[in-house]
Parts: C-alpha cells; sequence; structure tokens
C-alpha cells in the first residue's frame, strides 16, 4: 500500500502545480485503505475503535465498497469431529481476482475465520440453513431454532432474535410440527436496531426485531403468487423479494406488511417458455442485486426453442416501478453465481475488471468465466443433487463495517 502511495506522490510532484488532484489522492487513499481492510481479519474491531474511519466509512461507502470486487464464499462442509480431520481447514473457500489489473481468476482457499474462533467449523459443517446479509452469516441452531448472526471475519457471535416457532401459523403446513425455513435476510445493522426476515414453507414471511421475544408473520397470498420468493434484496427499509416467475413483492414492514406488486415491463415472457425453462432448469434464477439504491433482476435464459445453441444474460433495473431491460452495463460489471445470487459491481475498472461484462461461476467451478453482456455463452450445467438444496449456497461477503 505505501509503495503505490509513494507512487503517486512521485508523479505528483513531477506533475505540475495547477495538475494536482489532492482529492483524488484522498480517494485513492480511502480505496487503499479498503482493500487492505478486505483482506486483514481486524478490519471489523478496527472499524469499531476508531470513531473516524467508522465516520469516514459511513459516509464513503457508497463509491468505495460498491467498486470492491466481491467475495464469493464457497461451504467446504468439512465436519471437525470426524477422525482424523484437519482443523485447520477452513470452513470456506474464496474465489475471488487473483491480482489486481489482470484478467485471470483463480481459485484459493483461505481461512476467514480468526485462528481463535476455528471451533466454528464444527457448527457450520452440521447447521442445516445458512445464508448471509449485511456481512453476517444467518443460520438457525438445530437445538434451540434460534437464529445466530456470525461475523465471520472475528468470529463474533450475537443472538439478538428469539426462538423461531417449531410449526407453521394456523395450521397450515401438514407436518406442523417441522417448518423448513428458507431465504433470510437483516434490515438494518447489527446488533442493536436491526429486523430479520425469513422465509417459510407455504409462503409464510417471519419477522422480528431485535432485543424483541415474539415473532410476527405475514402470509403471502398464494392465489397472486404460484412461487416462494426465490431471492431478497434491502434498499435501506424496504425489502424487495423476487419470485421465479419475475413477480416481485415490495415489503416495508416499518409502516406495517406492506405488499406492492410491480410490472413486469420488459421482463414479460410468453408462459411457455416460463413453464419450459422452470422445469428444465429450475435453479437458474432469476437473481435481484441492489446497487446504490437501484434495484436490478437478473435472469440466465436459454434460447428459444433451441436450448442447445446458448445461454444469454438479461439484467433488468426497476424504474418507476416497472422493469427496463439494459441492453448495457456503463461503467459496471455483473458476477453471477448461477446457483445462488447475483451482484452488481461498478467501476470495474478501479479493480482490473470490465465494464459491460458478466463474471459467471457455479457450484464446484474453479474459475470465473468472463465474457460480455451482448454474447451468447455456451455453458453446459449440470444439475444440482437433490439433497444440494439442505446445504447452504454459496454466499457473497463483505465486511460488515462496510454496510
Amino acid at each position: 500500500m505505501m509503495n503505490k502511495l509513494q507512487k503517486r506522490l512521485r508523479e505528483d510532484e513531477e506533475g505540475h502545480e495547477e495538475l494536482r488532484d489532492w482529492s483524488g489522492l484522498m480517494d485513492e487513499l480511502l480505496q487503499l485503505i479498503f482493500h487492505a481492510l478486505l483482506l486483514s481479519t481486524a478490519k471489523s474491531s478496527f472499524s469499531k475503535v476508531c470513531r473516524a474511519w467508522r465516520r469516514i466509512a459511513n459516509s464513503s461507502k457508497e463509491e468505495t465498497v460498491a467498486s470492491q470486487p466481491p467475495f464469493l464464499l464457497i461451504p467446504s462442509f468439512v465436519s471437525c469431529q470426524k477422525e482424523g480431520c484437519k482443523t485447520q481447514q477452513p470452513p470456506f473457500k474464496i474465489l475471488s481476482p487473483a491480482s489486481i489489473g489482470t484478467d485471470s481468476f483463480a481459485f484459493s482457499a483461505h481461512c476467514f475465520l480468526a485462528p481463535t474462533q476455528l471451533h466454528i467449523c464444527d457448527r457450520l459443517a452440521q447447521v442445516k440453513y445458512m445464508y448471509s446479509s449485511n456481512g453476517y452469516l444467518i443460520i438457525v441452531e438445530p437445538a434451540t431454532n434460534c437464529p445466530i448472526l456470525l461475523d465471520p471475519f472475528t468470529g463474533e457471535e450475537f443472538r439478538p432474535f428469539p426462538s423461531l416457532p417449531r410449526g407453521c401459523p394456523s395450521g397450515m403446513c401438514r407436518n406442523n410440527n417441522n417448518c423448513r425455513y428458507g431465504t433470510s435476510v437483516l434490515l438494518g445493522s447489527p446488533p442493536t436496531r436491526c429486523r430479520i426476515v425469513i422465509c417459510s414453507d407455504y409462503h409464510v414471511l417471519w419477522t422480528c426485531l431485535a432485543g424483541q421475544h415474539q415473532w410476527s408473520n405475514y402470509v403471502i397470498d398464494y392465489v397472486c403468487f404460484d412461487k416462494c420468493p426465490n431471492g431478497f434484496a434491502v434498499v435501506r427499509d424496504t425489502l424487495y423479494a423476487i419470485t421465479r416467475d419475475a413477480d416481485l413483492m415490495v415489503f416495508n414492514f416499518d409502516a406495517g406488511p406492506q405488499i406492492r406488486v410491480v410490472d413486469r415491463g420488459d421482463c414479460e415472457l410468453p408462459k411457455q417458455f416460463l413453464n419450459y425453462h422452470f422445469k428444465k432448469f429450475p435453479y437458474y434464477g432469476p437473481f435481484i442485486t441492489e446497487s446504490l439504491g437501484e434495484v436490478f433482476l437478473v435472469r440466465l435464459l436459454h434460447t428459444f426453442p433451441t436450448v442447445s445453441s446458448g445461454k444469454r444474460i438479461e439484467v433488468y433495473r426497476l424504474q418507476e416501478w416497472k422493469w427496463m431491460r439494459m441492453n448495457r452495463l456503463d461503467n459496471a460489471a455483473l458476477f453471477l453465481d448461477v446457483e445462488g445470487s447475483a451482484m452488481y459491481c461498478r467501476n470495474p475498472a478501479w479493480w482490473g475488471g470490465k465494464e459491460n461484462h458478466v463474471y459467471l461461476t457455479g457450484r464446484k467451478w474453479d474459475k470465473w468465466i468472463c465474457f460480455s453482456l451482448d454474447d451468447m455463452v455456451d455453458l453446459r450445467f449440470k444439475k444440482p443433487k437433490k439433497c444440494y438444496a439442505k446445504w447452504p449456497r454459496p454466499l457473497w461477503m463483505l465486511p460488515s463495517s462496510c454496510y
């Protein structure tokens, strides 16, 4: 980091006085600090101790965090209780850019937990549900059925929520004592004022504020929505949920559980295509993501009717409560895990990426596949095993101090 700073100072000294951009230098310093903290295990502790850093991070995070290449955490499913298991083996592997300024991407193992917190490996290997939001891992402890928030960078643990109910409300499911929970998301920053929303069987959303002792539930009208939410995106205090049919539900829990249906706009497809696509390729989207307050929908679609001819990526932006297709990703790139989620990344040139490009990966892949948004891509996907649905999916992560 110091070498880069010295190089920049030398360039400024050699240049003319009127051409010096000291505000740009401060921005670069902040970028270097962010990059160093993203690779450090002390990033969260540093941001909590240094109030000045917290203030700078909060005021500048929108421009800074959005430009950082995301880290894709892939669970390794290693149980530390197994005889002969190496306790130093991390619970995650990370798929990330190998180096800034190059087009090569590599797969590297990295211990994402603090050395003193390696005992968490065993817990993560045994949990049934695990998701991520606001820089935290959300797991449900099997014994207590209680959501737990884990900071994967420090090993810090929070229990701000009570145990989840074992059954669905009003006996909605047949096996009322074994309600299954799915996608989870946080509204707000833990551990203070924070709301958690968990999707469960039979179109039920469970929600609770940190510090409260009772869960509230909201039943989605299954007549209007044939599918449960496939993914969540949070913008301020508003929750956006996308279904497999590309229906968008918008919730505002602070004003009461309100729901708003959004026009599909350019995202509308023939029912024949949707039925064929979801039956043949049920795991690949659609995905929803956000960036700087804007909401985006991403789909991986096969050409119709000849599926073998290739696949294309389509990106839509929510504009005036209507999905509008984007023909280009201006000054932005898209990271897509075909079995998990998408991340919209601005200013890709800052870390060596290409604008209007998609970086694609999948389960057990050891690299990113990079191609232009305008190109068709010929990929051979294998259907995940049915048991894979019980395991945690790959997760995008940034430190909680960046949210």
